[in-house]
């Protein structure tokens, strides 16, 4: 029963998912949404256009708090200003970043790859960005998501760094 009054049937359309998402932020409920996959951002673009201008239409005085899951895609989707995305690579990194996105007082968008959702891992405490490995050669690559575990496999030698959070960076 305690469950089930958390959960809200919801439109079939992303973008009237985050509508409604963002009605539920103004009044004073704190959403999780979960697209199903990587072209849902882009078809969410104007919901979250309009959610991401209510701070500046209030004057500063309501900023809409959500949280947003999606599958990572090919390439970093262009987001209104004041959008937090943050990317999820490694197994545990996703209830982390979940959790410490439901702390902030923002709409996150959070990237996830199949490799942290199909691993299990131990949870770690959410951090903007993350060493993965210490190189062996002078040079540090800067990455996230799936472009993680494509430089591990490389095995390059040099230091590794997972960029968790990419805005604000």
């Amino acid at each position: 029963k305690g469950l089930t009054q958390n959960l809200q049937l919801m439109p079939l359309s992303e973008g009237s998912m985050v509508g409604v998402a963002v009605g539920m932020a103004i009044a004073g409920r704190h959403p999780l949404v979960e697209l199903v996959d990587s072209a849902g951002i882009h078809r969410i673009q104007g919901a979250l256009a309009e959610a991401s201008a209510l701070f500046t239409r209030s004057e500063g005085g309501f900023q809409p708090a959500m949280v947003i899951l999606c599958p990572e895609g090919d390439c970093l989707p262009q987001l209104p200003p004041g959008i937090q995305l943050w990317v999820a690579s490694q197994p545990g990194d996703l209830p982390a970043m979940v959790s410490a996105a439901f702390d902030q007082r923002a709409i996150v968008l959070v990237l996830y790859s199949q490799q942290a959702v199909e691993q299990e891992g131990e949870i770690q405490p959410f951090s903007t960005a993350a060493r993965v490995q210490e190189g062996t050669i002078p040079c540090t690559i800067l990455t996230w998501g799936a472009g993680v575990q494509a430089a591990q496999v490389a095995k390059t030698g040099a230091s590794l760094v997972d960029l968790c959070c990419i805005y604000p960076l």
